[in-house]
């Protein structure tokens, strides 16, 4: 029998990839590895922001009601 996949964030996975230059190594996470596939993803390392960075949020704009990648300190905006 196929297990189903779940994709997780890397770092929740344990990858030393967070904005700190940690990981976190999720008991849930792991302890579902017997019973799904588990595929890791990077956000913010594919779209090209470094380990360790400032923090990102998901931010609304309540004008128009669009969600935007904001860095949190700068406000560069990684959206595109």
């Amino acid at each position: 029998m196929r297990k189903p996949k779940i994709v997780v964030s890397e770092c929740l996975y344990g990858t030393k990839c967070r904005y700190d230059g940690q990981g976190y190594n999720d008991k849930v996470i792991q302890s579902l590895r017997d019973y799904v596939d588990i595929q890791t993803v990077c956000p913010e390392l594919a779209i090209g922001l470094p380990i360790p960075r400032e923090p990102i949020r998901i931010e609304m704009n309540k004008e128009n009601e669009e969600y935007r990648l904001i860095d949190y300190n700068s406000k560069n905006d990684y959206t595109n």
